[in-house]
């Protein structure tokens, strides 16, 4: 026994000076490699830190990227010190170098984007730019009104894109088209041609008025004095469709159809005093398929013609080539204006807000809000 534990001993002995010795070797084949700025060497690094090497050689890379990037950014219409910020956000794990030979000659066009969801962190991935940088999509800086989610980023990465400047409207110049940008709960509103919301429950009371007195039917009106009682919710027509019963009641067999075209033309006509400059006759006769002769308002279609009658007058408001919707996930939308019906009846554009006409209804309150589903 005790000679085999010596024999156990001296072969342990044997490999901890092998193991010492080939350690030693090992040691002496490591290579240091100077890290040179200028003509000065500021330091060393092991030769086996692949790491390290690779992140001094993305830091030099980016550097000789940066003042053409930071160039392009405020070419752009970016201020400096936002451009800085931004090149920054983009750079954070990424190779600029690609990145910046992308920005530097884009080749994304609005057009092969044009009516389809498309997902920014895909494009990002295409471009260089990593997981890391996902700020880059969701970057903004302060302004009134404040940018919604991908403005920048669309202006960054789509050809010819930029920030409008001077009296340009739209959120996004393409080629000199403008491009509207809406936001998660974007509302549809601009900056003059509507009302107060608050007075369309008297138009509607008034509106309802007109009818009874055209169908020579006596009919007060019914107002139950809840400050949402004129709202049309997603699911219910509430005040307008209570008072629409009760007088398709006294008449016999309910509404003809020429008494829902004139009935839809005092709605329409209600909600000139919130769409100052609607064209009335135009959209005058689309409510006739949407309320029954039984004066029951299908919510559903309602909203339908309503949201794109409001969609259809913002546009004639603001004159925008183009819409984007754009969510806080990367999700986003182009499409051409005669689309949006067609995106909002297949379920892509939902509506999350419907017009409010009770008092802490402001402008906006009577408008839709939407997002990208």
């Amino acid at each position: 026994m005790n000679n085999s534990l010596t024999e156990i001993m001296a072969n342990y002995g044997n490999i901890r000076i092998l193991f010492e010795s080939l350690q030693q070797k090992l040691n002496e084949a490591v290579t240091e490699v100077p890290v040179i700025i200028g003509k000065d060497v500021v330091g060393t690094i092991d030769s086996r830190d692949a790491s390290t090497i690779d992140h001094i050689k993305s830091l030099v890379s980016s550097a000789s990227s940066k003042e053409a990037v930071i160039t392009f950014l405020i070419s752009l219409g970016y201020p400096a010190d936002q451009a800085e910020i931004l090149f920054s956000a983009i750079s954070r794990g990424s190779d600029i170098k690609v990145v910046s030979e992308y920005l530097l000659n884009r080749t994304i066009s609005m057009s092969s984007l044009l009516n389809n969801v498309s997902d920014a962190n895909s494009i990002n991935s295409s471009i260089g730019v990593t997981k890391a940088s996902a700020q880059f999509y969701a970057f903004s800086w302060r302004t009134s009104p404040p940018m919604g989610p991908g403005e920048v980023w669309l202006s960054t990465i789509l050809k010819d894109g930029r920030r409008p400047s001077g009296g340009e409207k739209g959120d996004v110049i393409v080629d000199d088209l403008e491009l509207e940008v809406k936001g998660p709960n974007g509302r549809l509103i601009g900056q003059s041609g509507y009302g107060d919301a608050k007075q369309m429950r008297n138009k509607l009371a008034t509106a309802v008025s007109n009818i009874s007195k055209n169908l020579k039917v006596n009919h007060e009106v019914i107002d139950s004095g809840k400050d949402n009682f004129w709202n049309i919710g997603k699911s219910a027509g509430s005040g307008l469709e209570e008072n629409l019963k009760a007088i398709a009641k006294q008449l016999k067999g309910g509404f003809s159809k020429s008494d829902l075209s004139m009935i839809s033309m005092e709605i329409i006509s209600a909600y000139s005093n919130y769409l100052l400059n609607l064209d009335v006759k135009k959209y005058g006769s689309i409510l006739v398929d949407v309320i029954s002769k039984d004066g029951y308002i299908n919510p559903t279609k309602w909203h339908v013609e309503m949201l794109t009658m409001y969609f259809e007058y913002y546009h004639s408001q603001e004159h925008f080539d183009y819409i984007a919707f754009t969510t806080s996930n990367g999700k986003f939308l182009i499409m051409d204006v005669s689309s949006f019906k067609s995106f909002y009846s297949n379920g892509s554009i939902v509506a999350t807000s419907v017009p409010s006409f009770t008092n802490a209804a402001g402008s906006q309150g009577g408008t839709y809000g939407i997002s990208l589903k």
